[in-house]
C-alpha cells in the first residue's frame, strides 16, 4: 500500500505510507516516545506538520511498544516506525497560553 485517499468534507487527503515510514525509522527518532500528530488536515500548510502550535508542553504517562491487546486482533499501524509496530501510547498535551488541556490515548 503505497498511498490511501482519505476524505475531509469534500476534500481529498492523500497518505503516501511508505514516505512517512522512511521518515520515523530515521535515527533521530530511535529513543523518542510516540505522541499523536494531533494532524487536522484543513490547517496545514508548507511550514506546519501539527496543528498544535508551539505552546503545548507534552506529558507522556505511558507508552508500551508491546501488543497488551491481543484480545482485540489489532493489526501493525504503517505509519509506525519498525520498533513500534504495535503498543499504545498516553498522555496530556498543555497550554497554559492558550488555556488548553488535551488528554490521549491511543492503541494500534
Amino acid at each position: 500500500m503505497k498511498q490511501q485517499r482519505h476524505t475531509l468534507g469534500s476534500e481529498e487527503i492523500f497518505i503516501d505510507f511508505e514516505k512517512r515510514k522512511t521518515e520515523v525509522n530515521k535515527d533521530c527518532y530511535k529513543n523518542k516516545l510516540p505522541i499523536p500528530k494531533f494532524l487536522d488536515y484543513r490547517f496545514i500548510n508548507n511550514t506546519s506538520r501539527t496543528y498544535l502550535n508551539d505552546n503545548f508542553e507534552f506529558y507522556i504517562l505511558g507508552a508500551n511498544n508491546k501488543d497488551f491487546f491481543k484480545k482485540f486482533d489489532l493489526i501493525s499501524n504503517p505509519q509506525m516506525p519498525d520498533n513500534w509496530s504495535n503498543g499504545y501510547s498516553k498522555g496530556i498535551a498543555i497550554s497554559k497560553k492558550d488555556r488548553c488541556v488535551i488528554f490521549w490515548g491511543v492503541i494500534w
